[in-house]
């Protein structure tokens, strides 16, 4: 595997992980994570802003709660991306 495939793939890899972390650290309202996860906020609310204009939260009727899909929508969309962009500069 070429150096530059092998960075690109740890990008997408540690971006996916970093969604992940964001996704658990918001079922968990603990005050000293708070600051942590308004900056990761910053970080991935630009990306999962048009995706949540897409697709509407799963409404959950017995728990009046909604959840949220649209980072598993990123997370499937990156995967997709990281395939296609390693394999790219691999080439044949």
């Amino acid at each position: 595997m070429s150096v530059v495939a092998l960075v690109v793939w740890y990008v997408f890899t540690l971006y996916m992980l970093a969604l992940l972390a964001w996704v658990v650290m918001s079922w968990i309202r603990e005050p000293r994570i708070e600051g942590a996860r308004r900056r990761m906020d910053r970080f991935f609310e630009p990306c999962l802003a048009p995706l949540r204009s897409l697709l509407k939260p799963l409404r959950l009727q017995a728990m009046g709660r909604a959840i949220d899909l649209s980072p598993l929508l990123l997370l499937i969309i990156l995967q997709v991306l990281r395939s296609l962009v390693v394999g790219m500069l691999l080439g044949p």
